[in-house]
């Protein structure tokens, strides 16, 4: 529970506890729950149950809930019994998730999930999963039956990708008909838009290649016709994993081309602020100018409040 009437040593409120004005929504304190993979969604629809409600409803006095990441589609699913967003009984669970929510006063987004080739053909009733290249990411899957190596991947079409877009369009329209105040959409970790922004596992030879930051800005793009510009985040991580992680200064990308219409506004709904990619921190800051580096937009600020670690 956050007390709110706590004071600081000159009288007035504890910065952490003072209001803040985010993407049009009025927080009455600075304090971010992060998103948590709970794996508590253990029905055949994949539908948030009576758990849910109270789990988010006993937070609900934070600034602003992330949600845990939901699936956007049927493909995108890679860890057992987390929830989705993508049929009617998941939106009408995520309904009762955000009514009692609000009823106590909070605020809450959801994040958009998609773990590309970080899943695992035992998710896709024997499918491969996609991802941007024909190359195995060598991570590990959780499984129904355990945790298994990652496989190599089907390659995305044009196709793929144009139904991929369309998923994250359809779950971004499902979170508002559930009653979300907003969305995050998460292009960090291991999963597949982050996928598109690694070189090592992007060998495109298209446009998806040539500009590996492509397919997350074109989500972007889509989400934010939904939700308009101050209601759409974006979690980055900067690395892959420690194996990825440059040694020496880091230099600056050659110069690409912009962002696409809505997409560099878009990040800085609310901004967020990474330690690295197992841990990323999310901190609520007052709309930073995005910048461009390394071949992607990134929102890099000093925030006015830190939250858990979350995925």
């Amino acid at each position: 529970m956050i007390r709110h009437e706590q004071g600081s040593e000159c009288g007035g409120p504890q910065p952490l506890l003072r209001p803040l004005d985010l993407g049009g929504l009025r927080l009455p304190n600075r304090v971010v729950m992060a998103p948590a993979t709970r794996a508590r969604a253990a029905n055949a629809d994949l539908a948030p149950t009576d758990l849910h409600a109270a789990y988010y409803a006993q937070r609900a006095g934070a600034g602003l809930i992330v949600a845990e990441g939901a699936w956007v589609s049927e493909r995108a699913i890679g860890f057992p019994d987390v929830p989705g967003v993508f049929s009617e009984r998941q939106v009408a669970g995520w309904s009762r998730v955000t009514g009692v929510v609000h009823a106590l006063g909070g605020r809450i987004v959801l994040q958009l999930w998609h773990t590309g080739a970080n899943s695992h053909p035992d998710h896709l009733g024997g499918a491969l999963p996609w991802g941007p290249s024909a190359i195995d990411p060598g991570e590990v899957s959780p499984t129904p039956s355990g945790r298994k190596a990652t496989v190599t991947p089907h390659a995305m079409t044009l196709a793929d990708i144009e139904r991929t877009v369309a998923d994250y369009r359809a779950a971004a329209e499902n979170a508002r008909r559930a009653g979300f105040d907003g969305v995050e959409i998460a292009a960090n970790g291991t999963y597949l838009l982050a996928q598109f922004l690694n070189p090592r596992l992007n060998r495109r030879a298209d446009a998806y290649g040539a500009r590996r930051d492509r397919l997350p800005l074109e989500v972007v793009d889509a989400v934010t016709e939904v939700w308009g510009e101050r209601r759409v985040g974006v979690r980055l991580s900067p690395f892959w994993s420690e194996a990825d992680r440059p040694r020496g200064p880091v230099r600056a990308a050659p110069t690409r081309s912009p962002p696409t219409r809505r997409s560099a506004r878009a990040t800085t709904a609310w901004s967020p602020r990474w330690t690295d990619a197992r841990s990323p921190t999310c901190t609520c800051a007052a709309r930073p100018r995005p910048r461009r580096a390394h071949g992607r937009t990134s929102t890099r600020s000093p925030g006015t409040a830190s939250c858990s670690t979350g995925r």
